[in-house]
């Protein structure tokens, strides 16, 4: 799964399993559906299969940009718009806000109907699905904690890995400034997965990262982040060491 969104040495490689945009996002959004009902075995199905034929997409493409709907220039969209817009928290959150626990970010991501058309929409739909996948295999070993440990350190481990690729998707295209909800969400998200696996220096770097850019959130006051559980974010990154936190995220 991690590679399916890696650049094709065949980039007319054709398959039938090709995924359009509007049809994709439609998919991502009913696994974000999933995602929030604790359906996570499904959702991981849905979105593996997702991401695969989304890459097949991509691939058969040689335009990484979307279309206006009357077919002029594309709009211009952010990761955080549509998390501050779609956002969508899960039922169950209340029962997973013990103090004493690491806040996890567990909100799905939806797309709007124009991310179809949007400005890098390519990279913009891949990082979506990515972070979905990611948290759907964090909450599945959550949820399979008390049963079977082996397994849970697995899917542990392969969220970390998808977190971390949807992460340098973002640094690779420069896309950090427009998108510092993504990468709190990521970074909080990654540094509890470091302390669950016994890597606390890791979690602690990654908390240090979280709060500059908490920080940084608070006093340029960009977005309206009333949606968000921001007391969350801050207790975990008050666990910090304040140290870089880019070899953890890396």
């Amino acid at each position: 799964t991690l590679k399916l969104l890696l650049p094709s040495q065949n980039r007319r490689n054709s398959s039938h399993n090709i995924m359009m945009p509007s049809l994709a996002a439609n998919r991502n959004n009913d696994a974000v559906s999933l995602i929030h009902t604790g359906n996570l075995d499904a959702a991981i199905r849905g979105l593996s299969h997702l991401v695969e034929g989304f890459r097949t997409f991509v691939c058969e493409h040689d335009d990484p940009y979307g279309k206006s709907e009357d077919g002029l220039r594309p709009i211009t969209l952010s990761l955080d718009q549509c998390m501050l817009n779609h956002i969508s928290q899960p039922p169950c959150q209340e029962e997973h806000s013990d103090e004493n626990r690491p806040f996890v970010y567990r909100s799905g991501i939806r797309m709007p109907p124009s991310l179809a058309f949007a400005k890098d929409r390519d990279s913009l739909m891949s990082s979506i699905f990515l972070f979905n996948l990611a948290l759907a295999h964090q909450l599945k070993a959550e949820q399979d904690s008390t049963t079977d440990v082996e397994k849970q350190q697995s899917l542990l481990a392969k969220a970390l890995k998808i977190y971390e690729l949807a992460f340098k998707m973002q640094e690779r295209g420069g896309y950090f400034n427009s998108n510092f909800l993504f990468i709190l969400a990521i970074l909080n998200n990654i540094g509890v997965i470091h302390e669950a696996l016994g890597s606390p220096d890791l979690a602690k770097r990654c908390f240090g990262k979280l709060m500059s850019v908490l920080m940084l959130l608070t006093e340029r006051k960009f977005y309206d982040t009333s949606k968000l559980d921001m007391k969350g974010f801050f207790r975990n990154a008050s666990l910090s060491c304040n140290e870089p936190c880019a070899a953890a995220a890396a």
